[in-house]
């Protein structure tokens, strides 16, 4: 008979957790909430759990390890890559699987190329709070069971239990999951990737974390580093011979945001008209603020003053590889907000050539 722990019933939430925490450690099956569904999951290292785990496996099932941060699945990781990288910081947590194909799957097809990456090579960093607290308690990963196929009982604890069978031995009850959703899947190999299985996580927004991307910051989000974006986005398409549209299908995401800009602003009527002599629109840009989960997103982010980069860094001294000025020699682009016309002309001059450099980078970068 499995033992229920009421999560969201009981009076001291810590107390069920620890609860899961001994069961897993002695080498039990359990069913706990995920970001889709319910999933049984055992202790990796533990050799029964693990044993057992395998005979609950199905078609439509994916088997994967689940870690409480990104930095713990890292250190996990067959190898690092760029792209690896990329999904890492923008997928997680969240519900998508990432499986890494080795060279050995690479070479077989079918079934047996499925079950050599998802008994090796896949792996999760789920939303869930209370899994993630469980796994942080815990000496090593979970090993579980995803479903792939969306099933409302999948969503409901105690059917999900009933149907699980007699292996899992304890069920965290943390209420009805809402979403009837499977996770996403991406392969990824040493020089590419692909979506194996759509999900929660739709194509355009995979093929958006798969973008390098650029972002542009200045003060409001509504002169300097609107210019740069939409200038940038020009002298790239040029460069790939490609539409500016088209950039995000040749791996690029561009954006811009201000460190103390409000939202939902548009450009200044300024860099607005100047744009429009230039050929370029700002008339959908709408100003956002920096945010730490911008700046995860981010791969490279250029700053118009040596001021914006330091308070970035202030924030977050990690950021050091990825955060500089526009210009390369670290002079300021001088705000033109409130000035005349003239000031705009020679701030948008400065930011191209600034911008030209830093396409020429990309551009050598990729031969």
């Amino acid at each position: 008979m499995i033992q229920t722990l009421d999560l969201l019933g009981s009076p001291d939430p810590r107390h069920v957790i620890d609860r899961a925490v001994e069961a897993l450690t002695a080498g039990s099956l359990i069913a706990l909430p995920a970001d889709t569904s319910y999933v049984i999951a055992g202790l990796q290292s533990h050799r029964s759990a693990a044993e057992r785990l395998r005979r609950t496996a199905s078609p439509r099932t994916i088997t994967c390890l689940l870690f409480g941060s990104q930095e713990a699945a890292a250190e996990h990781l067959p190898r690092t890559t760029t792209q690896s990288e990329r999904f890492v910081r923008r997928c997680w947590p969240g519900p998508v699987v990432l499986r890494f194909v080795s060279a050995d799957a690479d070479a077989t097809s079918g079934e047996d190329r499925d079950a050599a990456v998802e008994t090796v090579s896949s792996f999760l960093v789920p939303e869930s709070p209370v899994t993630r607290e469980v796994i942080g308690l815990l000496p090593g990963p979970l090993a579980a069971q995803i479903p792939l196929e969306r099933q409302a009982a999948l969503g409901d604890p105690r059917a999900f239990a009933e149907s699980a069978g007699a292996e899992v031995e304890v069920l965290i009850d943390g209420g009805p999951l809402t979403a009837n959703q499977t996770p996403s899947v991406v392969d990824l190999s040493e020089t590419s990737w692909q979506i194996a299985h759509e999900g929660a996580v739709d194509a355009a927004t995979l093929e958006n974390y798969a973008c390098q991307t650029l972002l542009f910051v200045c003060t409001g989000n509504t002169c300097r580093s609107p210019m740069a974006e939409a200038i940038f986005r020009k002298l790239l398409s040029e460069r790939l011979e490609c539409r500016p549209e088209e950039l995000v299908s040749r791996g690029y995401r561009v954006m811009s945001a201000g460190l103390s800009a409000a939202p939902q602003w548009p450009a200044s009527p300024e860099a607005n008209e100047l744009m429009q002599k230039w050929s370029l629109s700002l008339k959908e840009h709408r100003s956002q603020p920096v945010t730490p989960a911008l700046l995860a997103q981010a791969d490279a982010v250029f700053t118009m003053t040596e001021q914006h980069r330091a308070l970035i860094l202030d924030y977050d001294a990690n950021l050091q590889d990825r955060v500089r000025t526009l210009s390369p020699d670290g002079s300021d682009v001088s705000d033109p907000f409130g000035g005349s016309m003239q000031d705009y002309e020679e701030c948008a001059v400065q930011i191209k050539r600034c911008l030209e450099e830093i396409v020429e980078e990309i551009a050598s970068g990729d031969r």
